[in-house]
């Protein structure tokens, strides 16, 4: 069953599960004709540990390394705008 995700009003197609952690769970799927990895968190209480991630993700970033894929980060999940 596929389903969807909106990031500033584009939509997010999420495929299939591709990890599930402590966390959050991994979902494989297409934004803007990209293929794309999204990370859902299973519950607000773990908001800090993903802030630390993106955190360390976005000093990895400053590097400009050819082996890091780009990270796009919403805080809310869009409502559908139609």
């Amino acid at each position: 069953m596929t389903s969807y995700l909106y990031h500033k009003g584009e939509k997010i197609k999420l495929s299939r599960s591709i990890g599930v952690g402590r966390t959050s769970v991994v979902y494989e799927g297409i934004y803007n004709d990209n293929e794309v990895a999204v990370k859902v968190l299973k519950d607000s209480k773990f908001l800090q540990c993903f802030k630390l991630e993106v955190d360390v993700m976005q000093k990895l970033a400053d590097l400009n390394l050819s082996t890091l894929l780009k990270l796009l980060i919403t805080n809310i999940n869009d409502d559908d705008p139609n």
